[in-house]
């Protein structure tokens, strides 16, 4: 049994699946032919796409979801230590998102929610990774880092500048606009630790800290 992915005359892609068989020939002995009955399975392949979509990304904001981290950080892993770079964990939490939810309503939260989310998209590089933990939490795997911490915490700090300035100048949500800040708390790989729960363990206890210190800061574990 085998599943094809073909082509109609007027070059629309089709899917199929179909049965191979061996037919012995039964006039004559030494002869067989293969014989294959197919049927167009288009539908079912798009409905499980779709499906595997939604296990592997967040349904509100349409980033991935925590069980999409778990199944690409063992590449995103594998790269760093075959081009032996590091990797930054950035656990972030939206400042007051609690009143925004109280003050103006959950379809505004939600709305806010995926602004925030796509701020982080647009603050990010190609190769950096962008997961919605839940509520108003977000993770921020950026790749491809040097391992000398001066040109890290340089190349990190871009990035998070752009996230904050993106934030500043905010957005309109329902005639209401929004600046939001965040708190940020982070854990570098090889440094800190080497494995994905040890790494969102650090960066979740960077964050409180962060929090500790007020609003719109961030902290560095081992800092």
């Amino acid at each position: 049994q085998l599943e094809l992915l073909l082509e109609t005359k007027d070059g629309l892609p089709i899917w199929t699946e179909g049965n191979v068989s061996v037919v012995h020939d039964p006039e004559r002995e030494r002869v067989s032919q293969i014989m294959m009955v197919s049927r167009e399975i288009t539908h079912r392949k798009e409905r499980e796409n779709d499906l595997l979509y939604l296990a592997y990304h967040d349904s509100l904001t349409q980033l991935p979801n925590r069980r999409f981290l778990l199944k690409e950080f063992p590449k995103v892993l594998a790269k760093a230590n075959m081009e032996i770079e590091s990797l930054a964990m950035i656990y972030i939490d939206g400042d007051n998102f609690k009143e925004v939810n109280d003050q103006f309503g959950h379809e505004t939260g939600d709305a806010f929610i995926r602004k925030f989310g796509s701020v982080l998209m647009a603050s990010i590089r190609h190769h950096d990774l962008v997961v919605r933990i839940g509520g108003d939490e977000f993770i921020v795997v950026l790749t491809g880092l040097s391992r000398d911490y001066e040109t890290r915490t340089i190349q990190m700090m871009q990035i998070i500048s752009r996230i904050r300035n993106e934030l500043q100048t905010g957005w309109t949500i329902e005639h209401h606009h929004f600046t939001p800040t965040a708190s940020m708390g982070i854990a570098y790989y090889p440094d800190h630790a080497k494995t994905l729960d040890k790494l969102m363990d650090l960066a979740d206890q960077a964050l409180y800290k962060a929090k500790e210190m007020g609003k719109n800061n961030l902290f560095i574990i081992g800092s």
